[in-house]
């Protein structure tokens, strides 16, 4: 599955009685409206409407949710919610140096059990990101916190 995220959404609104589809909608217009326009607007990009694709898909609440890729030149990042957490696996071609620890946005020390990456193929699940700066899986449990991360991440790379 190579879909794109406008379309994956348009195909997999919840029914209007379903009791979290605001949530559904908050979620993915977060995704779409904050961390790909970060990541991707007046970045580095090779194209920035082909970068964010669902890849997978995953249920939470009876509500079908996303797997999203997205691709920068530094980063291949996948990354899914359910209504409780964020998951978010990180391919970097360098190692990430961000003291993480430091703004408490996510417990570097924390290998992720694939069984709670729903949605993701076990290949798709790292080590920690203090075994491995370059490839690593994380969870993280609010929006601010994701935000915050990706923040970060782009200006890594923006500041070189």
């Amino acid at each position: 599955m190579n879909v794109n995220l406008t379309e994956w959404v348009e195909d997999n609104i919840p029914e209007y009685e379903m009791l979290y589809k605001n949530a559904f909608m908050d979620q993915l217009h977060f995704l779409e409206f904050r961390i790909k326009d970060m990541l991707l607007y007046g970045y580095k990009i090779r194209d920035k409407y082909d970068n964010i694709v669902v890849i997978s898909e995953h249920t939470s609440k009876s509500i079908k949710l996303p797997v999203v890729k997205i691709q920068t030149i530094d980063f291949n990042i996948i990354i899914r919610a359910n209504f409780y957490d964020w998951k978010i696996s990180i391919e970097s071609k360098e190692p990430i140096n961000i003291d993480f620890k430091k703004y408490k946005l996510f417990d570097t020390s924390e290998k992720i059990n694939p069984a709670y990456c729903e949605g993701f193929k076990d290949e798709w699940v790292y080590d920690c990101f203090d075994n491995n700066k370059s490839k690593f899986t994380l969870e993280i449990s609010d929006h601010y916190n994701v935000w915050v991360f990706f923040y970060l991440l782009k200006n890594l790379k923006e500041g070189e």
